[in-house]
Order: structure tokens, then sequence, then C-alpha cells
């Protein structure tokens, strides 16, 4: 299994390729059919917008990328990092997401992160981390990559004690995360877009051999 880094600080050739990777991986979730509906420019909006929200985790929370050739990426952010003040939006350059993806795709983002924000309130404890993003190359998938990605994360959690929480449009993925510890706390549907589901994991206290490495 891949040895997983954490970096610090990426170059902009490594965050135009973790952008595209994950664009490529998330093209057909039903987040990304909801929000660029038979877009051509799917890929290179997706692109846009990872490369932007790489850049935010990168300041505001942890990023989680396989050691080159890279083929795996995740986004852990603190809970008081969700909503980006106006600097983090203009050093992320999120602030330019009107003119990066246009600006019916925007309007579908906002919507979105303002259901999704809303479905999580009174349902999540004040302190915890939330994985943003969990993405692989679709050639490496079903390999192991997503658990291997996972795992240093939960068990730093679990060290810590400190709750983790993520967000799905896809049902699929639901399976896999309960399998380490999260629960659907929440569910509805985007006005107009996919099913949304709210899952938690309180700390516990995870299986695993040899040396970790925190990821957060």
């Amino acid at each position: 299994m891949d040895r997983l880094v954490q970096e610090a600080r990426l170059d902009a050739r490594r965050r135009v390729a973790a952008g595209a990777m994950l664009a490529r991986a998330f093209h057909n979730d039903p987040l990304a059919n909801y929000i660029f509906p038979g877009d051509r420019r799917r890929p290179q909006a997706l692109a846009w917008l990872f490369r932007r929200l790489l850049s935010y985790g990168e300041r505001y929370g942890t990023l989680q990328l396989t050691p080159p050739p890279l083929r795996g990426a995740a986004i852990w952010l603190p809970s008081d990092a969700l909503s980006p003040s106006a600097g983090g939006l203009i050093r992320s350059g999120l602030v330019l997401t009107p003119l990066g993806v246009g600006i019916a795709a925007c309007l579908r983002i906002v919507s979105q992160n303002s259901y999704s924000t809303a479905l999580l309130a009174g349902a999540m404890p004040e302190r915890y981390w939330y994985l943003l993003t969990l993405g692989v190359e679709p050639t490496s998938q079903h390999q192991g990559l997503a658990s291997a990605m996972l795992r240093p994360a939960l068990v730093e959690a679990d060290r810590l004690g400190i709750p983790c929480a993520l967000g799905t449009e896809n049902e699929a993925n639901l399976l896999f995360y309960s399998q380490y510890g999260f629960a659907v706390v929440r569910a509805g549907q985007i006005p107009g877009g996919p099913r949304v589901w709210s899952m938690l994991r309180p700390p516990s206290s995870l299986p695993h051999t040899g040396p970790h490495t925190p990821v957060l």
C-alpha cells in the first residue's frame, strides 16, 4: 500500500495535477451532474473549482495526497473553516467562482452549500473535522487507496478525541464510510438537485498496525 504524505504546500504544477485528477474522480458524481448538467465544460470547470478548494484547504485545513504519481487526494477542514471569510475567499481564489465556472453553476453551488449547511445545523458537535473531499483517480479506484488515505486521519482523530463529519450526494458512499464508523445523522434533498446525506463519526478506536502519519 502507498505511503501517504501530508503536503504542507503545493506548487502550481501539483495543484493543477491534483485539480485535474479530482475532476476526473468526480466527473459522474451526482453533485457534479447537478452543478454542471450536460455541460461540455464540466471537466475544465470542475478542475478550476478543485484547484481553488485545494488552495483553501492548504491555507485553512489539511491536504492529504498520495506520493507521485498522484492518484488520490483529500481535503480536511476544521469545523470553524467551513464558512469562508471574505479574506479566505479572496486568498483561495474562490471569490472568482462566477468567472471560473459561470453564473448558473455558481448559483447552484451556493444553493447546495446553503442547503447542506442548514442540514448540518444542530446535528454536529461544537468542534469536529470535516472531510470536504476524498477522491481517487478513476483508473486507481477499488484498489484500497481511499481506505489507505482515510485511516490515518481517523487514527489521529481518535488520538485527539475529535469527531469527524462529511456530506455526500452519492448513496453508494454510505456503505464505505459506515465501515469506518460514520453514521447518517441527517438526510435531505437539495432543491432541484440530488439527495444529500450528512454523516458523523464519534471518536473511537480503529485497529491499525505500524506507525501512522498524522494528517490533520
